[in-house]
């Protein structure tokens, strides 16, 4: 795959890097024995790519938007965490009981809060990256983007409502933070279904800036059943920082 200048998002490139390294760590596991078609990454900032199943240069649709900045958002509530640059890395381990009541409040305002789509014409950014969707609609390719507000405008209410789930202790902010993401990965599915860039016999490759503890992919993985893709979850791996792997040889 060729790994030229992006034209339809700025991060374009990182996407083509994901699918690359993603492929290249899949074929050397002795314990994944299929090749996705659909790879997500959830680093400060999402990536995302589809293809025709076995058939990789026919680039079906991208993703583009915030990704990992909407749980540090989370994150900085915490006093323990810098709440200016602070990320998930900072929060201390869990402590104290869970408030499950308090979490599925807050796991739904968030949920309002955070947008996702098939990007709308007109737009030039979203989570702050530059996008052509008019390039897009011309390599019939579809621009799925993740935001809060618009170009991230609704951080602060996203850390604000951390503040309350950290105001029952730092289980249940961890707690919240656990299903945001899960959810977030489970509407963007849902949306690239809707659009036809995910079928039930679709193979995904989930990857992020460190190593998903396994709470974490059980949590995913329930969720995704819960909502109708079963299937989908049963062929889902999580694995790290593909790019790497994608951007060098």
């Amino acid at each position: 795959m060729s790994l030229e200048k992006p034209k339809i998002a700025a991060n374009e490139l990182k996407s083509k890097a994901i699918l690359v390294g993603g492929k290249r760590i899949i074929s050397s596991s002795t314990e994944i024995d299929f090749y996705p078609n659909i790879f997500l990454d959830i680093s400060t900032y999402f990536s995302g790519i589809s293809h025709k199943y076995k058939n990789p240069e026919k680039i079906t649709g991208l993703v583009s938007g915030l990704g990992a900045e909407i749980i540090d958002a989370l994150a900085r509530a915490h006093g323990k965490v810098d709440s200016k640059k602070g990320t998930i890395l900072q929060l201390p381990n869990n402590k104290g009981d869970v408030y499950e009541e308090e979490v599925t409040e807050c796991v739904s305002k968030i949920s309002k809060i955070i947008n996702i789509q098939r990007v709308p014409s007109g737009t030039k950014r979203v989570g702050h990256i530059p996008i052509d969707v008019d390039e897009s609609y011309k390599q019939k390719i579809k621009l799925i983007s993740c935001d809060a507000g618009e170009n991230g405008s609704k951080l602060e209410k996203i850390t604000d409502i951390g503040r309350t789930a950290a105001s029952f202790g730092t289980a249940t902010l961890r707690k919240v933070i656990i299903k945001t993401f899960s959810r977030l990965l489970s509407r963007t599915i849902q949306t690239m279904y809707n659009e036809d860039l995910i079928s039930p016999k679709s193979r995904i490759c989930i990857s992020g800036r460190q190593t998903f503890p396994e709470f974490q992919i059980e949590e995913t993985i329930k969720h995704l059943k819960s909502t109708g893709f079963e299937k989908i979850a049963d062929n889902t791996v999580f694995i790290k920082n593909p790019a790497c792997f994608g951007f060098f040889n």
